[in-house]
């Protein structure tokens, strides 16, 4: 469109160059076509007229040939008039526009008529040279011979230009008064006939105003064919605003009759979005619509009209009312009265009426001048009812909105972008940059929204700055369905500085089964370990992918089995230097692929530890822990046999349990014990796996009767 505006730039300025040109020579070109000099025929529309009422028998012919003139001069001379028959059809009664005396009949030859003529023509020759003659011999420069063929020049070509603007159609300078008084809808229009033949006509319209503090032109062609009852047209325009480069195309139709006009055009914008000067951080484009334009006059009083107008735009900010009155899809119905005491002259008064109790009221002041129509007929009351007429309106303007309506939106002061999709394997944890594609303000936070199933999968989001995110992808789910598809919608808005929000940005994260494994799981130490819930045992597993490389940031889930007191509570606590638990623990691989936890336990057993990867793939090691010996105790004796008889030969028997202070059972310990009622105690044996030994007593003496028993009480020690 830029380049438009220049190529019409440059057009412009080579018209203004060939202007004066073409004026300059306009007399030598219009005296090329004749034998005439200096002396131009008398046009039509410049004789003086009178009223002529046809007599019976009389025609358009009979006085066309009474006054001398031709069918179409006489024609010519009657356009603002009506004829209920056509013009050609006139009869005695009716009415016509001659001159005040007939015309000098045209004779061929060298009549006396022609020689009068040739007389006259050659006075005139005479007075010129006389005056150049006397002019010579009083200011014999060549400057002024000079100023003065330029005199000469310019008042002829004065002459031929004005000829020539008679073929014009219409001129109209329109002042438009608001509520306020303010002239902002003032404009000038010209519409000038390119073929006028019999029942059609086409022509071409043109426009310069200035509406809403922006200069505007229109440039549009038509075409209306007449019939006698009725009028059809169509026409098509190009509009510009020379203030801000914005274009718009309408096409439009036309149905005239006598005394009523409708019409309806359509407007379509060409150029874009543009940065708008009205509204801060807003761009505007020509608004795409549509209107239907009605006007009609009343036939007993034609000089008193109204009109009505139904117009509708598209767009969520369409300008209808003005900047400051935006709507969404506005639609607007005006209605009109109009009083034209004088061709040239209109009043007009309109109330426009919209949605939302928007309305707007003009008062108008309309100079129509017909270019080529003598003035006394412009200023003549009685040619009103002419013009409303479908022959005296001929050559009337386009009814369109000449004014390119705007539509505006929110301009993006800031805006930004996210990768589409961002692939990771589960339980990864990678890092999303936010891409700042326009920032007027700057960035001052990123607000981060993801979907419910990526928060009910486990993943998580951490701020890194205001346009980074560092995201801990969800495990794999290998319960899901559909497996093979597992991803998650992340949306982000970025503030800035003046607290502007930016477009909503959207990302797609793709989870993808983790190919890391576990490589090994080691135990350290690789003996028993001393279940005193101090001592522990460290397990370490190392992650490499398939490629061997080292992974980290992988999760890991350590998880302890076969550790269970006798309640079959777990007595083992797996730990790190931040946190513990007795049954599983979840931790991270450090930059090395590896991921250590600590073992300790309050039972002496063996136990199994397993560590699994969220990608399913787990790996065992064994734990063994011992009971301490260090506290090791006897920690019952049982009597489980007694009565036996004083022969020192049967004994009673009595079992030692010994453990530690978690009450682990103790091996391979030796239990020691005497009696004091002189019994005797075997060598005792070591204690079974489970801390259990048993001791025998004999003794020799009997109880008194009645009883044969001999009460003793037991000491046990570790030997």
């Amino acid at each position: 469109m830029r380049r438009f505006f220049r190529h019409f730039v440059w057009i412009n300025i080579l018209i203004q160059f060939l202007f004066p040109v073409t004026v300059a020579f306009t007399p030598a070109m219009a005296g090329a076509g004749s034998n005439k000099r200096f002396l131009n025929p008398t046009a039509g529309e410049q004789l003086n007229t009178q009223v002529y009422t046809l007599q019976p028998g009389e025609t358009a012919e009979s006085v066309a040939a009474k006054f001398n003139m031709s069918m179409a001069a006489l024609k010519k001379l009657n356009q603002l008039r009506t004829f209920a028959r056509g013009f050609d059809n006139i009869q005695a009664g009716d009415e016509l526009d001659v001159p005040t005396s007939p015309l000098p009949e045209i004779v061929w030859g060298e009549s006396a008529s022609a020689m009068s003529t040739d007389n006259e023509q050659a006075k005139n020759i005479a007075g010129v040279a006389s005056k150049a003659g006397n002019f010579l011999a009083s200011n014999p420069h060549s400057d002024a011979a000079a100023s003065m063929a330029r005199g000469m020049a310019t008042s002829a070509a004065g002459s031929e230009i004005q000829e020539f603007l008679n073929n014009f159609g219409s001129a109209r300078v329109q002042l438009e008064a608001d509520k306020n008084f303010t002239l902002k809808n003032s404009q000038l229009d010209l519409l000038v006939p390119v073929y006028d033949r019999d029942n059609t006509v086409t022509f071409t319209q043109g426009s310069i105003h200035r509406t809403d503090d922006r200069s505007q032109t229109n440039l549009g062609v038509g075409i209306r064919h007449f019939t006698s009852g009725y009028m059809l047209g169509a026409n098509l325009f190009g509009d510009y605003d020379l203030s801000r480069d914005h274009a718009r195309a309408g096409i439009g139709a036309e149905y005239w009759r006598d005394f009523l006009k409708l019409s309806t055009n359509g407007y379509f914008g060409l150029t874009g979005w543009k940065n708008s000067p009205d509204v801060r951080d807003h761009e505007e484009r020509p608004a795409n619509g549509w209107d239907i334009r009605t006007q009609g006059w009343l036939p007993a009083v034609p000089q008193l009209g109204g009109k009505l107008t139904w117009e509708q735009y598209y767009g969520k900010e369409v300008a209808l009312f003005g900047k400051d009155n935006r709507q969404s899809n506005p639609h607007a119905m005006t209605v009109g009265l109009e009083y034209t005491p004088v061709p040239l002259l209109t009043l007009s008064a309109e109330q426009r009426q919209g949605r939302s109790g928007q309305n707007d009221t003009r008062l108008g002041l309309g100079l129509n001048y017909r270019l080529g129509v003598p003035w006394h007929h412009q200023v003549d009351p009685g040619m009103v009812a002419s013009m409303r007429s479908l022959t005296g309106s001929r050559y009337d303007l386009v009814d369109r909105n000449n004014n390119i309506v705007l539509e505006y939106r929110k301009q993006d002061a800031l805006r930004i972008d996210l990768p589409e999709v961002m692939e990771a394997e589960a339980s990864r944890t990678i890092v999303i940059p936010v891409t700042v594609q326009k920032s007027k303000y700057g960035v001052k936070d990123t607000e981060w929204t993801p979907s419910q199933a990526f928060l009910e999968q486990g993943g998580s989001l951490h701020k890194r700055s205001a346009i980074e995110l560092e995201v801990r992808v969800p495990a794999w789910n290998y319960s899901a369905p559909d497996a093979a598809k597992q991803e998650y919608t992340l949306t982000a808005v970025s503030i800035d500085n003046n607290g502007r929000r930016s477009n909503t940005a959207t990302t797609l994260i793709r989870v993808l089964p983790a190919q890391s494994d576990i490589e090994t799981l080691s135990v350290t130490p690789d003996e028993a370990v001393i279940a005193d819930n101090v001592q522990f045992a460290t397990l370490t597993a190392s992650i490499k992918d398939a490629s061997g490389a080292v992974v980290p940031g992988q999760a890991l889930t350590f998880s302890v089995e076969g550790l269970n007191d006798a309640q079959n509570a777990s007595a083992a606590t797996l730990f790190t230097d931040t946190q513990s638990h007795n049954k599983q623990l979840a931790v991270v691989t450090d930059a090395r692929g590896q991921a250590a936890v600590m073992l300790r336990s309050k039972v002496a057993k063996k136990g199994t530890v397993t560590v699994k990867m969220d990608n399913g793939k787990i790996k065992t090691v064994p734990v063994t822990f011992t009971a301490d010996t260090e506290s090791a105790s006897v920690a019952s004796l049982t009597v489980t046999k007694n009565d036996a008889h004083a022969n020192g030969v049967d004994a009673n028997e009595i079992e030692a349990v010994v453990h530690d202070v978690h009450g682990n059972p103790l091996a391979n310990f030796t239990v020691e014990a005497d009696v004091d009622n002189d019994g005797v105690v075997d060598i005792s044996s070591s204690t079974d796996v489970n801390g259990r030994t048993t001791l025998r007593v004999t003794n020799e003496r009997q109880g008194k009767p009645p009883s044969r028993y001999v009460p003793a009480r037991w000491r046990a020690r570790l030997k």
